[in-house]
């Protein structure tokens, strides 16, 4: 890339809307966004997930498809990176827990209809826009993930931890135990949002 250093710029729910504009502004004038943003842009990894971006297969670049984005794109996808935060903050009060089968506390940040969004809208965000391909192909299935992980019989509480390396390590060891759990054992009923 010319020499460039290439700044990893990793982002999250919190500011992928903001990277998606500067996206936006980067396709239709390179020269309108930062000189490290023309370079993140450019390189491989700093389009992986945004709306509009080509998809790479391998060493060959596909055409993306004129995306023709609106607010309503960008709100959706804000919406499902608040969903995704609000599993993990508050999915371990939907956890099925009760050996009685009492129904669990929920919490109403775990309904798509509190951000504003559905499921059916859900499926149009790709999960690589926020680091969940090992969910599925779209936010609706890594919804259904995020219940099988954090509301299943197990629930776990970490966004406590202040350490972040702690907390990151229990994130994708809890992750990563109900994936290969899910994969021997009958799925999880589901979740209460209530």
């Amino acid at each position: 890339m010319d020499g460039k250093t290439v700044i990893k710029l990793g982002f999250d729910a919190y500011n992928a809307a903001y990277v998606q504009s500067l996206y936006d502004r980067y396709l239709q004038n390179p020269q309108s966004v930062d000189e490290v943003w023309r370079a993140w842009f450019e390189s491989e990894e700093g389009t992986r997930g945004l709306l509009g971006a080509p998809s790479y297969n391998g060493g060959a670049v596909a055409a993306a498809p004129d995306a023709g984005l609106t607010q309503s794109h960008l709100r959706v996808a804000f919406a499902a990176g608040e969903l995704v935060d609000a599993y993990r903050l508050h999915g371990h009060r939907a956890a099925r827990l009760d050996l009685l089968g009492s129904e669990p506390v929920g919490h109403p940040m775990l309904d798509p209809a509190f951000h504003g969004t559905s499921e059916e809208e859900l499926a149009t965000v790709p999960t690589d826009l926020f680091g969940l391909e090992h969910a599925g192909s779209n936010m609706r299935d890594a919804l259904h993930w995020l219940r099988s992980v954090y509301c299943g019989s197990i629930g776990y509480e970490y966004e406590f931890l202040e350490d972040p390396t702690s907390r990151e390590w229990l994130r994708s060891r809890s992750s990563r135990a109900r994936t290969a759990y899910s994969s021997t054992q009958p799925r999880s009923a589901g979740c209460s949002t209530a």
